[in-house]
């Protein structure tokens, strides 16, 4: 919305540049100012629209280096993420009683009197 705004105000502002052009110059310095106001808004205007476009792509530039840079110093493992530590059945419980909760309380959200319970004979292993 507010590069709409921004490029109607541009577009005024050009439409006045042009009447101050016609009113106030003749000949040759008319048609070089004219050429010289559409050439300054067309370059202004490109770089308005353009300008999202290249502030995402440094983004995923300057990110995709961050995260070259982890895996150089093995901070960070390359590929996806994955779950260390997930080998107890401490954390399995964990993790299973986490969806219990989660799930429960979406369906109360919906269904206060509703119960649910696990088909599966491990359930954990299907979370991990």
């Amino acid at each position: 919305m507010k590069n709409d705004k921004t490029t109607w105000n541009s577009i005024g502002l050009l439409a006045g540049a042009v009447i101050a052009i016609l009113a106030l110059a003749r000949g040759r310095l008319q048609t070089g100012l004219l050429l010289a106001a559409l050439a300054l808004w067309t370059v202004w205007a490109a770089a308005l629209l353009l300008s999202p476009h290249i502030r995402r792509h440094r983004r995923s530039r300057t990110r995709s280096q961050q995260t070259k840079k982890r895996q150089d110093e093995g901070i960070s493992p390359p590929g996806l993420f994955q779950l260390t530590g997930t080998d107890s059945a401490h954390t399995e419980q964990l993790l299973l009683r986490h969806v219990n909760h989660r799930i429960s309380a979406y369906l109360r959200s919906a269904y206060p009197d509703m119960t649910w319970e696990w088909c599966e004979e491990t359930p954990e292993k299907v979370i991990l």
